[in-house]
């Protein structure tokens, strides 16, 4: 799998394919990862998802970029 630039054809990233077997193994973790998720006092998701806001503001920049080049 490829991630393209569509105005220059040029290839930003590879990325290997998953096979069937990859991709239920990821599904499977998604849903435990849902479930103690779910089980989490709001109070630790909202730090939890403040952090991972900071991170995106932090990068804001560089991901700006790969948006616009995808």
């Amino acid at each position: 799998m490829r991630s393209i630039n569509p105005a220059t054809g040029e290839t930003l990233l590879e990325y290997p394919e998953p096979g069937p077997a990859e991709v239920e193994g990821r599904l499977a973790l998604a849903a435990r990862m849902f479930a103690a998720w779910r089980r989490t006092p709001i109070a630790a998701r909202a730090v939890l998802t403040r952090r991972a806001s900071m991170t995106l503001r932090e990068g804001r920049e560089r991901l700006a970029r790969l948006m616009t080049e995808e």
